[in-house]
C-alpha cells in the first residue's frame, strides 16, 4: 500500500482553544445507543480454560457478577479481537466481540481442540456508552446487565453498558441526559486516546494501545504471550498513540508518511466541522520530531 502524505494546516490558537474546550462546552450526562451487537455464549465443561488458554487476561470465577475484557491475539503479539464477557458459572461464559465481526467466531471455533466447549449465537445485544463528570452509577447497579465496563478518565467517568431489550436503571432517567451523535461519542474518545477495535486494524499490539489492563501477565501461556511479555518486560514498546488533525479523510489501518518523513497508522478518525480528528500509531522516537504538518490536539 501506498504511503499517504498528511496535508493539514498549524492550527491557529482559536483552534487550539477550541479543541481544548471541546469537552467543557458540552452539557454532561451524555449518552450514546448502538442499536444492535451480535452476543454469544460458549458452554461446556471446559469453557472457562478454554477461554483462559486463547486470550490475554486471567479468565476465572472471582466474582460471578463481574465483567470484563480479554484480548485475542495472534502468534506475533498482534490483536485479533477484544472480548467483552462475563462468567455466568463453570460452564458458561457470555460474551461479545468490540468488531461485532462473525469471522472471530470462526477463528475461535478452529482453536477448540479437544475441549468439551461449545459457541453458539445469543439474543442480539444493545450498547449504550455514558459519559459524566461524577459517579452515577453504583457498580452494583450493573450487575443484572449481559457485561459492562468503566473506564474513569482524567476528567470524566465512561461507562459501557451491554444490554437486552429496554435499558433500565434505578434512579437514572436517560431523559436528563443529552443523547450524542456517533461523530461526538467518536470525538470524545479521541480526546481520550480511546478508539474501538476494528477488524481493519492489523499488527498493533495491545500494549501500544493503553490495554494493559486486559492482559495477565502470571497465567499461562497464550497464543502471542511470549511476544507480549518480551515487549512488557524489557519496554520494547515503540510506538505511542497521538492525537492528529487533517484537512483529508484518511482510512483505519491505513499507513501514511508525513512531509517530515515520520510514518505512522491511523486507529480512528471523525469529521470535526470542516476537519478530520482522529488518533493514530506514531514511533516513540519521532514524537519529538513532528511539526507544522502533523499537529496534536
Amino acid at each position: 500500500m501506498l504511503n499517504h502524505l498528511v496535508v493539514v494546516v498549524i492550527l491557529s490558537q482559536f483552534n487550539m482553544y477550541k479543541q481544548e474546550n471541546f469537552l467543557k462546552n458540552l452539557n454532561f450526562p451524555l449518552f450514546n445507543i448502538t442499536q444492535k451487537n451480535n452476543s454469544y455464549k460458549l458452554t461446556g465443561s471446559d469453557s472457562i480454560s478454554f477461554l483462559d488458554r486463547i486470550s490475554t487476561n486471567k479468565i476465572e470465577i472471582f466474582d460471578q457478577k463481574t465483567s470484563s475484557k480479554t484480548i485475542l491475539t495472534d502468534n506475533k503479539g498482534s490483536i485479533i479481537d477484544i472480548l467483552n464477557y462475563k462468567v455466568l458459572d463453570n460452564n458458561n461464559i457470555i460474551f461479545n466481540l468490540e468488531s461485532n465481526n462473525p469471522q472471530t467466531i470462526d477463528y475461535l471455533k478452529k482453536l477448540i481442540i479437544v475441549e468439551d466447549v461449545e459457541i453458539f449465537e445469543d439474543d442480539p445485544i444493545k450498547k449504550i456508552t455514558i459519559y459524566s463528570r461524577k459517579e452515577i452509577i453504583a457498580e452494583k447497579n450493573l450487575f443484572s446487565f449481559c457485561f459492562y465496563n468503566i473506564d474513569k478518565l482524567e476528567d470524566m467517568i465512561r461507562y459501557e453498558i451491554y444490554f437486552k431489550g429496554n435499558f433500565n436503571i434505578t434512579n437514572l432517567s436517560l431523559e436528563e441526559f443529552e443523547k450524542i451523535s456517533e461523530t461526538t461519542k467518536k470525538r470524545i474518545d479521541i480526546q481520550n486516546n480511546l478508539f474501538e477495535f476494528d477488524t481493519k486494524l492489523k499488527k498493533i499490539n495491545p500494549l501500544e494501545t493503553g490495554l494493559i489492563d486486559y492482559i495477565s501477565f502470571n497465567k499461562g501461556c497464550y497464543v502471542g504471550q511470549e511476544v507480549i511479555a518480551r515487549l512488557h518486560n524489557y519496554k520494547k514498546i515503540s510506538r505511542e498513540i497521538i492525537k492528529f488533525q487533517s484537512s483529508e479523510n484518511m482510512i483505519i489501518n491505513a499507513p501514511f508518511k508525513s512531509q517530515d518523513n515520520i510514518s505512522g497508522k491511523i486507529l480512528s478518525i471523525t469529521k470535526d466541522k470542516t476537519e478530520f480528528v482522529g488518533l493514530c500509531l506514531i514511533k516513540k522516537k519521532d514524537v519529538g520530531k513532528i511539526s507544522s504538518d502533523f499537529l496534536l490536539i
